[in-house]
């Protein structure tokens, strides 16, 4: 699997906007991943934030 450094960048400008934050490279790697690995595009922005939410919850316990 590859992942482009313009995902990333499309990714992390769209969580910017969306939480009001600079969001974690490394957390939005992760959530790149499992865009990627998903049987479907499930990513409208609630669920978006939902999943990077969850991902900042668990990387901070």
């Amino acid at each position: 699997m590859y992942i482009s450094n313009y995902q990333i960048k499309s990714l992390t400008q769209r969580l910017k906007n969306l939480l009001g934050y600079v969001p974690k490279e490394a957390w939005v790697i992760n959530l790149a991943i499992e865009i990627e690995i998903s049987p479907k595009q499930f990513f409208s922005d609630g669920q978006l934030v939902q999943h990077y939410r969850e991902i900042e919850r668990l990387h901070n316990h």
